[in-house]
């Protein structure tokens, strides 16, 4: 899941129980039962001890408080493949950075050619056969594919063509904003039939340079240092440009749905992110917030959650905090 709950292998999990002085063991190694109001050992508690550990690092990251990420935890349900998508979706996903997401999901689905084997059993025949995808995947990034290659290399190359090899369709240079646009339109639905599932995963608008010209990559503003402290300019800016850009996203995804199709997003809670007001924004355009799960990626096989702006472009960026939203396009909201 984290770089955290890797060390949690080696100091909590996996490892055999170590002897404890002048226990018995049987034969089979295990421990004898304790009698009642004996001591807990302390191996006993190494779990709870790393999992409290584990949160309050996660705290430390997201900005919460240790009790206000127990609280998410506890108040959502956490989300995975299955629980988002079903086999013959057609899927958009855009705003893509490695593209990691929409591979887990064409992982997922993918099934292999299987043959019989001894005794009629039917094996899968890994080496000779090729893949194929149970749902269509329309994968999009706003880069082309040389600023990806340099932002997210090693890996990025090898997952498109893993992609394409499933079935997967990948565009690159496709803005959010333009997504109803004739020319986008025939490279990511030329026939017109729409999607079951449009996702966007922790949308963001970029960076704006220290002179406030443009947005883009660059050192830019980055959370922490009080460049966006509530209240000010760049705070204010930030704001506005990013709230647009969710606000056209949904506008957009709503005209690609079929009706009773879904929009997803994945974004964090802590402030400032908790000041948008997701719900607000989508039904705006159309589409009703029908539920929330916590945003769990390790759920999410071979999912890498990237930064695509700023001094720390390509590394990844705590999401512990991140809830997926989903929302349905309802006819009878169009025009409201």
């Amino acid at each position: 899941f984290t770089v955290f709950r890797g060390a949690r292998s080696a100091t909590c999990g996996g490892a055999r129980p170590r002897h404890l002085p002048g226990a018995r063991y049987p034969m089979n190694g295990a421990p004898c039962k304790r009698k009642a109001g004996a001591d807990v050992p302390r191996e006993a508690t190494a779990s709870s001890k790393c999992k409290a550990s584990e949160d309050r690092e996660a705290a430390d990251r997201t900005g919460h408080t240790r009790s206000e990420l127990l609280a998410l935890r506890h108040a959502l349900a956490s989300c995975n493949i299955a629980t988002l998508f079903q086999a013959g979706n057609r899927i958009l996903t855009v705003g893509e950075g490695d593209l990691s997401y929409s591979l887990s999901i064409a992982n997922h689905f993918a099934l292999k050619k299987e043959s019989t084997g001894q005794h009629g059993v039917k094996v899968s025949n890994r080496k000779c056969s090729k893949p194929r995808c149970t749902v269509d995947i329309t994968a999009t990034t706003l880069d082309d594919e040389d600023t990806l290659s340099q932002v997210y290399y090693p890996f990025v190359k090898r997952t498109i063509t893993d992609l394409r090899k499933q079935g997967s369709r990948v565009f690159h240079g496709i803005d959010v904003r333009d997504l109803c646009t004739t020319t986008t339109l025939r490279l990511i639905d030329r026939d017109g039939e729409k999607f079951d599932r449009v996702v966007w995963n922790f949308p963001f608008a970029g960076f704006m340079s220290r002179d406030g010209r443009e947005n883009g990559r660059g050192k830019g503003y980055e959370w922490g240092d009080g460049s966006l402290n509530e209240g000010t300019k760049e705070h204010n800016e930030w704001f506005i440009t990013n709230r647009q850009l969710i606000s056209a996203f949904f506008l957009n995804a709503r005209k690609l749905l079929r009706e009773g199709g879904e929009a997803q997003m994945a974004f964090k809670s802590r402030p400032p992110y908790d000041l948008f007001d997701l719900p607000g924004i989508a039904l705006e355009a159309g589409l009703v917030l029908v539920d929330r799960y916590l945003f769990d990626r390790a759920n999410f096989p071979g999912y890498c959650n990237r930064r695509g702006a700023g001094c720390q472009g390509g590394r990844q960026f705590p999401c512990d905090d991140a809830v997926l939203f989903r929302f349905i396009y309802v006819v009878s909201c169009e025009g409201d």
